[in-house]
């Protein structure tokens, strides 16, 4: 979440906007194969390797919560939808109930502890990831009927195994799956277990990895300008994550070898005058602050970040704006290359 506020009585919410799709639509919409189930698969894992490290259980994955965001010719895996998630105290006590009593997770992929009502932690992600997995290589959930048949089955009954329902499962890929969907949490493995497995299985079958990312990275000649009241202590922070910010007074005409400027603080006239240029502009506002956020997408800055700015935010973003102007440029350079030549007669 981006922003949020208050509009003439009417709250909202700020988010990023994604262009793509998500897991479901993937599914039904054909263009599928084993290699792309692989990478994506990949994508996901190192997601719950890094929510599991800080102790955060997402507890509600399914393909309506997997988003594949298309950007130029790659494909970026977003795991979304963190509602219902909570903090795992670490202590093996779990903490899986919205309210006593209260069920929370979706049949087709909830793990058994969950379906039975109990506390749950990292491994109840496993076990549904299990599912989605089951999903994408045979095409088919592991159980089906209604809500409470799917409920029960995952209680007390075993899956068939995903080789009977499609040819290409190979036996290492249908072990690792089985092992996520074991009926006891401990006996699953971790989520850095799982993503070494499908890392290894993907190596077997050639397949190259690097299609899909998580998150962006920002290249080393990269160059970034910062103006208006920039931060010490942000641009030190950004440092040590290796971005270099060059903090200007003023934007000169030399800007053929500029990425992106950040506008911290700057005046709505300021922000006009930099988005001319034609360099993606990353501004800042104050939180709820609705009419400087609606102004600042009509002059068209390429992302808005509330303040107090977060280095990491920050960094994410940069990357995302700078990604989606190569992107560009690139789909523009293969049009031009494309087009039929026109000459003189």
């Amino acid at each position: 979440i981006h922003d949020f506020g208050s509009d003439r009585g009417i709250p909202y919410l700020v988010m990023e906007l994604l262009e793509g799709c998500d897991l479901r639509g993937a599914l039904e919409g054909g263009g599928w194969s084993r290699e792309r189930a692989l990478r994506i698969a990949v994508a996901v894992a190192g997601v719950l390797v890094e929510t599991h490290r800080i102790g955060l259980v997402h507890r509600d994955l399914k393909p309506e919560n997997i988003f594949l965001e298309r950007t130029g010719e790659r494909e970026n895996v977003r795991v979304l939808d963190f509602g219902i998630a909570f903090f795992d105290a670490g202590d093996g006590e779990g903490g899986g109930l919205t309210d006593e009593g209260t069920i929370v997770g979706t049949p087709y992929y909830i793990a058994p502890e969950q379906a039975a009502g109990i506390l749950v932690g990292p491994p109840a992600d496993i076990y549904a990831f299990g599912c989605l997995l089951y999903e994408m290589f045979t095409g088919r959930t592991p159980f089906e009927g209604s809500a409470i048949e799917v409920m029960s089955s995952h209680l007390y009954e075993q899956p068939e195994p995903p080789s009977e329902r499609a040819e290409d499962v190979s036996p290492r890929l249908e072990s690792l799956i089985l092992g996520m969907m074991h009926k006891t949490p401990k006996w699953r493995p971790t989520a850095r277990q799982v993503e070494a497995e499908l890392r290894a299985i993907a190596r077997e079958h050639d397949v190259v990895l690097d299609v899909v990312s998580e998150l962006p990275t920002l290249p080393q000649e990269l160059r970034v300008l910062a103006v208006g009241d920039v931060d010490r202590e942000l641009v030190a922070a950004l440092t040590r994550q290796g971005i270099h910010i060059e903090r200007v007074d003023r934007v000169g005409a030399q800007l053929s070898q500029v990425s992106v400027i950040f506008a911290a603080d700057c005046s709505l006239s300021a922000i006009r005058d930099l988005v001319a240029t034609n360099v993606p502009v990353v501004a800042t506002l104050d939180r709820g602050d609705h009419e400087r956020s609606v102004k600042l997408r009509e002059l068209g800055v390429a992302a808005r970040l509330p303040r107090p700015v977060d280095p990491s935010r920050l960094a994410v973003e940069l990357a995302r704006v700078v990604r989606k102007r190569r992107d560009a440029q690139r789909t523009t350079t293969l049009r031009l290359r494309g087009a039929p030549r026109v000459t003189d007669r």
